[in-house]
């Protein structure tokens, strides 16, 4: 179960990094380690849920991931620091969204 949860954990945070680079914006460093322990969160919600190995339940979170990403574009668009994002605009993201399974 260890490996299938690091696995999920490695997926999920090269999703993000890749919808982040999609969608050009730059994260902070303190935004990243956010955005990291957010996918650990998840990841351990999944764990306790048994949906490590469900697909259709990884396709959400990566789903949820790409919301997330984009929702933190609209709020760096709004307070002006776009294609940077910082902590607060993450935050503010999640306050728009949550709850968001598996991350709130």
């Amino acid at each position: 179960m260890h490996q299938l949860k690091v696995r999920t954990q490695l997926r999920l945070n090269q999703y993000a990094k890749r919808a982040v680079l999609k969608a050009g914006l730059g994260v902070s460093a303190a935004c990243q380690h956010m955005i990291e322990q957010m996918i650990a969160t998840g990841v351990m919600r999944m764990e306790t849920q048994s949906a490590l190995d469900r697909e259709d339940k990884l396709r959400l979170a990566e789903e949820n991931l790409r919301s997330c990403v984009k929702e933190m574009v609209q709020q760096a668009q709004v307070s002006g620091t776009f294609p940077a994002a910082d902590e607060e605009a993450f935050q503010a993201a999640l306050n728009k969204l949550c709850p968001m399974w598996p991350y709130c």
